[in-house]
């Protein structure tokens, strides 16, 4: 997921923060502004989200094991073949 939104970044992710838990999607977060920057590192990290600085103003954020994430319940397609 990539949120850019020129300053309401943590706007966004306060009103994601129940499909963030759920889904647990890597994020990548360029924010604008040292408070919006400060408020959104905080608010991730509380929901379990390990943190990549990039630059000054670009964050991934994961979740740091790949095992947390649920596991795909979707029935499989068979493959066509030609």
């Amino acid at each position: 997921m990539k949120i850019d939104v020129e300053g309401a970044e943590f706007g966004v992710l306060n009103g994601a923060v129940s499909v963030l838990r759920k889904a647990k999607p890597t994020i990548f977060l360029a924010t604008h502004g040292e408070q919006v920057r400060k408020d959104c590192c905080e608010l991730l990290e509380s929901i379990g989200y390990a943190l990549q600085y990039l630059a000054h103003d670009e964050i991934i954020a994961r979740f740091p094991c790949e095992e947390s994430r649920p596991a795909h319940t979707g029935t499989k397609r068979p493959m066509n073949t030609l």
